[in-house]
Formats: C-alpha cells, structure tokens, sequence
C-alpha cells in the first residue's frame, strides 16, 4: 500500500505541467499580428536593444505550486535582462503594470492562479539574412509541484518574432 502511495505521489508530481494563462502584454515597440488564430508580437531587431513581453504563467491542477524561475534555462541566443511581476490581484484579477513590477521572486499559485510576469531580453550582436529572425513561442520555468522541483517550457499563448527585415549585419569593434 505505501509502495503504491509513493507511486501515485511521484506520478502526481512528476506528470504536473503548467500552461500559459489568459493574458498578455507587449511594451508597445511590438507590432502586433493575428493570423488565423495565432497572436504574433512582432519586434524589429536591433543587435543591443531590448525588448519586453509579458504573460501569465497558470496552474491548471488542483493542487498548489511554487514557481522559483522563469526564463532561467540559458539555453537562447539573446541575453535576459531582467524578469519583473507584478502579484496576481484579488479574485485572479490580472494586472500588467509595469511601473509598479517588482523583480521576480518566488510566487506560490493556487489552483487556476496566474502572476504576470515581464521578461526583457537583449538582443544580440549576430547578423541575421533579410527577412529572417528570431521566433520563440514558450519560456522556461521551473518550479515546485508537491515539494519536487520541475522544469519546463511553458507555452506563451502567442508568438514573439525577432524580425530583420534589411538583413543586418553587425559591425565589429573598430571597423
């Protein structure tokens, strides 16, 4: 019998995913699309500027997690400035203010919960053909589900796409 509870324990825990929530937010240099049924931000690439998109991270599962990171795998061709939130409101109300986030820390989410969260990246200094880019449309996070520690690519609920749209090619120190 405690075989079995164990089973079910480490099944529970280890099978727990999280999913984007019902809202996002963009800093306004995006362009946004929608095509078919896909929200696409759209942002121009310049090698050393910043951009920043926002989205909320949900529990779906009945049971309560601890979100400790987000967008912290390394694992991306741009640099992540900084992960801001802001705390979710009364009643799962969901609030993007960036002037009031804070930095990223530690949020327990109940059942059906979802914090904002900001993520601004830097861009790189790599050079990239006309017309290509960068696209992403998840963001790493790790977290406590049932006190095991869990990592995954949650989906963003939109596409961002880093575009060149005159094929920009980096200069190098001194040239």
């Amino acid at each position: 019998m405690t075989f079995v509870l164990f089973a079910g324990y480490l099944t529970t825990a280890l099978t727990h995913r999280l999913d984007h929530g019902g809202s996002w937010w963009q800093d306004g240099a995006a362009e946004v699309r929608t095509e078919s049924e896909r929200t696409q931000l759209v942002f121009t690439f310049y090698p050393g500027d910043r951009m920043t998109f926002g989205t909320t991270i949900r529990n779906p599962r009945p049971w309560p997690v601890t979100i400790t990171g987000v967008a912290d795998d390394g694992d991306h061709i741009f640099r992540v400035s900084s992960v801001t939130m802001n705390r979710p409101g009364d009643a799962g109300y969901v609030n993007f203010d960036s002037t009031t986030a804070v930095a990223f820390q530690p949020v327990n989410l109940g059942p059906g919960e979802e914090p904002p969260v900001f993520v601004t990246v830097t861009m790189p200094d790599v050079q990239f053909g006309e017309g290509s880019g960068l696209v992403f449309d998840d963001v790493a996070v790790s977290f406590n589900a049932l006190g095991l520690p869990r990592h995954q690519q949650v989906p963003l609920g939109y596409r961002v796409w880093v575009r060149a749209p005159n094929g920009y090619v980096p200069r190098r120190v001194g040239d």
